[in-house]
């Protein structure tokens, strides 16, 4: 909840966009939780989304993302 509240922070100052904002917020929280799943594959013994976050999960963050890129590409 802390990474959409900060997402939303980020951008609720522009004026007259409220659905804007709050497409974008979502988009993003899509996006995390796509690249959670993905993180998951590589350390199936993470519990929560913070444990992307953790500086000695970054190897299998890394792999994560070389694999949503990968699938993008391909898509």
């Amino acid at each position: 909840m802390f990474i959409g509240r900060s997402l939303y922070q980020e951008q609720k100052g522009k004026v007259g966009k409220d659905m804007e904002v709050k497409k974008s917020v979502m988009s993003d929280m899509r996006s995390l939780a796509r690249l959670y799943t993905a993180f998951k594959e590589f350390m199936p013994t993470s519990h929560n989304i913070e444990d992307m976050f953790i500086v000695k999960h970054f190897d299998f963050l890394e792999s994560a993302i070389e694999a949503q890129t990968k699938e993008k590409k391909t898509s």
